[in-house]
Formats: structure tokens, C-alpha cells, sequence
């Protein structure tokens, strides 16, 4: 019984996809805010943005390698389960 199989490949590799962008997204967002905006006076407020700007650059590298592995292997016309 596999959760990912053929008829829902496709929108596992989407899901992949766009949950990268997204985070990429949120990590850019963040640089922008430091960049422009500068730090408010507010400590909690900025841990808060810092330590979730830290979460999702680290996930965005981490979907990144996961989808760049599942697109090699749909490039390459080969599965998980292949030996």
C-alpha cells in the first residue's frame, strides 16, 4: 500500500513545488522586512519573526532537495520502488 502512488504523483510533486515557493517566498519576505522596514521596538515581535524566518528558510532548502529529487526521477522515467 503505497500513500503516493500513480494516479497521485502529479499532485505530490505540485504539493512539493509550490510548498518550496512558498517558503521561499516567506524567507524573501522576511529579508525584505530587515531590509526596508528595519527592527520595530518590540523584542517578542521580532523573535518571533526571526526564529520563523529561520524555520522556513531551512524547509525551503529541505522541500527544495526533496522536489529536485522527485523531478530527477521523473526526468529520468524512474520511481522510489525501482531497484
Amino acid at each position: 500500500n503505497n500513500c503516493v502512488g500513480f494516479g497521485n504523483y502529479k499532485y505530490f510533486v505540485l504539493l512539493l513545488t509550490w510548498a518550496a515557493v512558498m517558503c521561499f517566498y516567506g524567507a524573501i519576505s522576511c529579508i525584505f522586512k530587515y531590509s526596508f522596514i528595519g527592527i520595530t521596538d518590540s523584542p517578542i515581535v521580532e523573535v518571533q519573526i526571526a526564529v520563523g524566518s529561520f524555520i522556513s528558510i531551512v524547509y525551503c532548502f529541505m522541500l527544495i532537495g526533496f522536489a529536485g529529487m522527485h523531478y530527477f526521477m521523473i526526468f529520468k522515467n524512474t520511481g522510489t520502488l525501482e531497484s
